[in-house]
Order: C-alpha cells, then structure tokens, then sequence
C-alpha cells in the first residue's frame, strides 16, 4: 500500500483570534501530562451518502474550510506551545495540514490488514513514535487526510498534543469539526461551539528500546466470560453481589495487566482532564495464593477500587494540591528502582467518535495509532457490538512473551 503526499499547507482558523486571547496557560494537569502525541484515525468508505458530494475535491475542501471555522473557536490549536514556560501563544500561525493519495490497495484492506498498527503509521503526519522536545515551540495538532483512489474511501489522521487534550477533549474536538462540516456543506455554519477557555514524566517515554504496538480484538462473548470469573467476593461470601459487578474495562484491563506482567516480572473543553488511578498488587509465580499470579477477581477488585476514587474531591485535590504530583513521582520511582513494574492503561470506549459525521456518514472504524509510551494499553471500542481492541504498546522481548501467552491466545477475537 503506497501512500504519497499530494500538498502540505497551513490551515489557520478563519478569524483572527483577539488579541487579548493571544495567550493560553497551561493549567497543572495539562502541565503533568507526558510530551507525546495522541493519534486518532477516522475511516470513511465510498458509501451511498458520501456519492452525493460532487467529487473527492469537495470533500476536501469541506474538510479544510470547516477545520479553518473550527480554529476560531479551538484557537490554540493553531498557535505554538512554549513549553518551558507552559504557556500556548495563540498566534494563528494554523495547523499542520498534509493530503495523500493512497494506490495499491483499499479501505477495506487496510482495516483488515492482520498487522494493521503497522499499517497505520504511514496515516498519520510524522512519526507516531517520534516526541515533543522542549527546544522549541510545540505544534499541538496535526492533520493528514487520506484519499484512496482504488475505492474513494478516505483516513483522516490527526495527532494532539497531549498537553492540550485527553481522549474526551479530543473527541470533543472532532465532533464539533464534524458539525461545522455538515453547516458548510448545507449551506450555513451549523451549531456554535463552545470556546475554550515544570514536570515532565520522562520514565513513562520511549527510551533506546525498541517499542512495537500490535492490536488485539476482544469480542463481547469474551468480555461476559472474563466478567464471570472477576466475580468480586467479600469475606466468605459467594453469592455474587450484583452492585460489584465489574465493567467490561475493569476486566479487560486486569486481565491484559495479569498477561503483560508475567514476562515482565525478575466535558466539552479542550484541556486534560485525567487522573491516576493506580492500582498495585503483589505478583509471584506460585500460583492461586493470596497474592497469586493468577488471582483475577483480587486483581479486578484492585482496580475497580482505585478507578471509583476518582471521583469530583478526587479532581479538586488534584488542582488544588501537589497530591498528584507527589503520587506520580512515587510511582517513578518504584519503577524506576525495580521495585515495581508499571502498566498504563487508557480507555476510550464509549467516547463517541463513531458520531463524527463529516457530511458524508459515520466513520466505518475508528482506531489510534502507535504511541511513544512503553508498557501502554489503549482500548477503544470495535466497530460492531461491544467489543474492545486493546492496542498494545510494548517492548520487542516483552512483546514476543506477551503473545505467546495461552490464556491471551483463547481470549482475543479472530
């Protein structure tokens, strides 16, 4: 599959921003969110709907103009952090906005493609395991549209910095795009959007090891199984207690933390709104004890615990406090010291991003992309029922364990 650059140009937001705009703090959890971008990729195939757009140039230019109208009100998104002072200058210098011509395959490959996150690279602008540096000023978003000219299908790539959006802002972000996209094509501006209103956790990056990410597909029948063994109990009470029923995430993201361990062991604004729940447990290789290797509901109850902290005092102690300062830092340096092994996991699911709607119908599938984090799960939902694909972010060693895992290999859909 040949994907060739076609034009690369400045997109700025259609209006100036005010001057007394031109400066955008950083708030403290955006500040504590790692240098990396976050990639999120929207398939649209050559369907019935999309036919009635005159050709492929309109959807194009449909897709610049509603993403310049957009800025206006996302405006720094077009402007450059300076990241030593933690400051965004809302200069309208625009997004980084490249177009391609996909040849010698389709839409439908892609998505099917068996090593597919591999794939994907080549759909989004610059490398996805490349990072932000301090030594100049950061772009925070970058689009690349992707045309198919066998089928007429079409990628839209796009990587954030993190410092300026989570999964929920981002998603945010590309609905109200969408909104404005479907305005213009009809012939006015749609909905208004809403405007916007010194620690880099360098450990969890990518260092001089070589990262692979592969994904794996976990169809619902395989959730409700992993549910009915993560069955939380309470002293030696078996019956199973219907308000301790775990979610699909909670499980999942157990069971990939159990799996991954083992070849490891000798709101509708653009910021970050993320805490850390952490969980920890004590793994041996000794079995069912209390603290076994292989004691899911323990482990599932660990993690469904710390997620319910973060609740709204969770979130004011964090902006108000070093709390979460500290607690990060601790983390570091456990494992930074071989003390303990650190899994992050970020869930996507049910963030609507199959509603975004760019004129031509909803995406056929919805993906991210590689990730310069090492020992990093992203699950995000599959495209039918309710399944999860969890996109696997790991070491080359860790990896070739990791797949080779029995349990793994009867859980993920194929």
């Amino acid at each position: 599959m040949k994907v060739e650059v076609v034009s690369k140009e400045s997109i700025k937001p259609s209006r100036p921003t005010p001057h007394h705009l031109k400066f955008f703090k950083l708030a403290f959890l955006d500040q504590l969110a790692p240098p990396v971008y976050v990639n999120v990729l929207l398939y649209y195939g050559q369907n019935d709907k999309a036919k009635k757009i005159v050709d492929t140039d309109t959807r194009l230019s449909v897709i610049k103009k509603s993403l310049a109208e957009t800025l206006t009100k996302f405006y720094p998104l077009a402007g450059k952090i300076i990241d030593d002072e933690f400051i965004v200058e809302c200069n309208d210098e625009g997004v980084d906005y490249i177009e391609t011509k996909v040849s010698d395959g389709s839409l439908s490959q892609l998505i099917q493609h068996p090593n597919v996150p591999e794939l994907v690279k080549k759909f989004i602008p610059s490398d996805p395991y490349s990072m932000e540096t301090s030594s100049k000023k950061l772009v925070p978003l970058l689009v690349q549209v992707n045309v198919f000219e066998d089928c007429g299908g079409i990628v839209v790539g796009i990587r954030i910095s993190h410092k300026m959006a989570d999964a929920s802002s981002l998603t945010t972000f590309v609905n109200d795009w969408a909104t404005v996209a479907r305005g213009i094509a009809s012939g006015d501006h749609g909905e208004q959007i809403k405007d916007l209103m010194g620690f880099k956790p360098s450990t969890l990056i990518l260092g001089d090891e070589v990262l692979v990410t592969k994904k794996f597909v976990f169809g619902s029948s395989k959730l409700a199984e992993l549910k009915a063994k993560s069955i939380i109990v309470k002293e030696n009470d078996y019956v199973p207690d219907h308000q301790c029923q775990p979610t699909r995430v909670e499980v999942l993201s157990a069971f990939l933390w159990k799996s991954t361990m083992v070849p490891s062991m000798p709101t509708n604004f653009l910021r970050n709104v993320l805490g850390i729940s952490a969980a920890s447990i004590v793994m041996n290789n000794t079995g069912d004890g209390e603290n076994g290797l292989y004691n899911y509901p323990k482990l599932v109850g660990e993690v469904r615990d710390s997620i319910k902290k973060v609740d709204a005092d969770y979130v004011k102690l964090a902006q108000t406090t070093d709390a979460q300062l500290i607690a990060f830092e601790a983390m570091i340096q456990a494992s930074t010291s071989g003390q303990a092994v650190m899994l992050n996991f970020s869930s996507w699911c049910r963030f609507p991003l199959y509603e975004s709607d760019f004129v031509w119908g909803k995406p056929t599938w919805v993906s991210t992309a590689a990730l310069a984090m090492k020992n990093m799960v992203m699950l995000m939902d599959t495209s039918y029922g309710d399944g999860i694909e969890a996109w696997v972010h790991l070491s080359t060693k860790d990896m070739a364990q990791f797949e080779r895992h029995e349990e793994l290999l009867t859980s993920i859909f194929t």
